[in-house]
């Protein structure tokens, strides 16, 4: 019984790091931002496919697709003084590959259509509960029968009565 338990626990102490911290494999693109010594500061990750969330930007004439976030993040710690500049994990370490890319993008471009300051604020909590409202008020005004909860209920309007 206590080998089946020291195996568990071994497991258990093997795994836990792997569920806890994102693994950075060589290869994976980032936004980083270092210190003007080089030391690492703090960075975001950039893919060179589609996935929900992300936009399509160019960088020093390359594709790459970022979360909005991810762009305003740039462009704060380029304001804070930071050294921004997109790098490639490689074999040999952190290689840049294009560098001020915050500089190459707008907010604009990436669906944001205010400024950086109040980007950066994030949507107040009354913005998300007024859009979360309305959201929930549109759903139950739709009436046509392929959306909202018109098209199931049926609307007054048409339906017979016996």
């Amino acid at each position: 019984m206590w080998n089946y338990l020291g195996l568990w626990l071994s497991l258990l102490i093997m795994t836990i790091p792997s569920l806890c911290f994102a693994q950075v494999k060589q290869g994976d693109r980032y936004i980083i931002a270092r210190e003007t010594s080089g030391k690492f500061f703090e960075g975001h990750r950039v893919l060179t496919h589609y996935r929900s969330g992300y936009k399509f930007v160019q960088f020093c004439g390359q594709p790459y697709f970022v979360r909005p976030q991810t762009v305003v993040w740039s462009k704060q710690a380029n304001v804070k003084g930071f050294r921004v500049n997109l790098e490639i994990n490689s074999q040999d370490g952190w290689v840049v590959l294009c560098k001020s890319p915050e500089e190459q993008v707008t907010l604009k471009q990436v669906g944001i259509h205010q400024s950086l300051a109040d980007a950066a604020k994030g949507p107040s909590p009354k913005q998300g509960i007024v859009n979360r409202f309305e959201t929930i008020r549109n759903t139950f005004n739709d009436r046509s029968p392929l959306h909202g909860l018109g098209g199931l209920l049926g609307d007054e309007k048409t339906t017979k009565k016996p």
